[in-house]
């Protein structure tokens, strides 16, 4: 049985036009928000698209580009490890009292340790080898996989080219090694040597082409030595009226010939 109190309340009236108002109005809400979510969900795909696209167009290999951040990282690889090396360089010549002749490059972790060991030339103590505790204390390195050019596989160290406005008019002592294009282009414009992207400059002499690894004949040996020579023969000088990009500069890259595909990034450890 219901009260008889609550039998007296009037019930209130519900306007006739609210039942079609109400529900009019939340459809349209939620048809709106349906359509913004159906748009951001387009513009995420396409934005999704675009960076895998990206992606696979600078991905992976030997010689495929890399992006412009990732190549300057690598050039800074390759420059560290030659400043690395030109300190050892340094060191021994001012604490152990070893010369530019006596400077041994050779180890066993070389492709072929003839082209660099000294033998009975260097120190039997090691105090004059760079890859040696008890001389300049250099990790032997390869260059990273990622620089390299179709035949590059490691550095290579060579007293053969003389660098204008490099030191006086003698050759240097570089380290080189046989990157891509990429890596060649980005080494020329951190060091100035060319800008925008353009190619690097061309040799086109059969003198300059240091490709890695370096034969017994142009390695920093003692092939020179055992012809009769000095380590730092008269070899190839870049800067000079043919390659005016490199005057005065310790760090660069060329190709070897025209179209060759060919090359050698240097940079200076002894300027003489």
């Amino acid at each position: 049985m219901i009260p008889s109190i609550f039998k007296k309340i009037p019930l209130p009236m519900i306007p006739q036009n609210c039942p079609q108002a109400l529900p009019n109005s939340h459809s349209k809400y939620q048809a709106g928000n349906v359509l913004f979510i159906i748009l951001i969900a387009v513009a995420l795909f396409a934005a999704l698209s675009f960076a895998v696209t990206q992606s696979m167009r600078s991905g992976g290999g030997k010689n495929s580009s890399a992006s412009g951040e990732k190549n300057q990282l690598l050039v800074d690889q390759l420059s560290q490890y030659s400043s690395m090396v030109a300190t050892a360089v340094t060191r021994i010549i001012l604490n152990n009292s070893c010369s530019l002749n006596t400077i041994n490059f050779g180890t066993p972790l070389w492709q072929d340790n003839t082209a660099y060991d000294l033998g009975n030339l260097a120190p039997a103590t090691k105090i004059c080898d760079i890859f040696d505790i008890n001389g300049g204390g250099v990790v032997f390195q390869a260059p990273p996989f990622e620089v390299l050019g179709a035949n590059g596989k490691e550095y290579g160290f060579t007293g053969h080219i003389a660098i204008t406005d490099v030191g006086t008019t003698a050759n240097e002592l570089l380290m080189v090694a046989e990157v891509n294009k990429d890596i060649c282009i980005r080494a020329n414009e951190q060091d100035r040597v060319t800008s925008g992207g353009a190619p690097p400059p061309v040799l086109g002499n059969a003198a300059s082409r240091f490709e890695t690894p370096l034969p017994a004949s142009k390695a920093f040996g003692r092939n020179d030595i055992d012809n009769g020579n000095n380590r730092f023969p008269a070899g190839y000088i870049l800067g000079d009226n043919g390659t005016p990009e490199f005057k005065g500069h310790k760090m660069g890259c060329y190709e070897t010939s025209s179209g060759s595909g060919i090359y050698v990034f240097f940079q200076v450890l002894v300027e003489r």
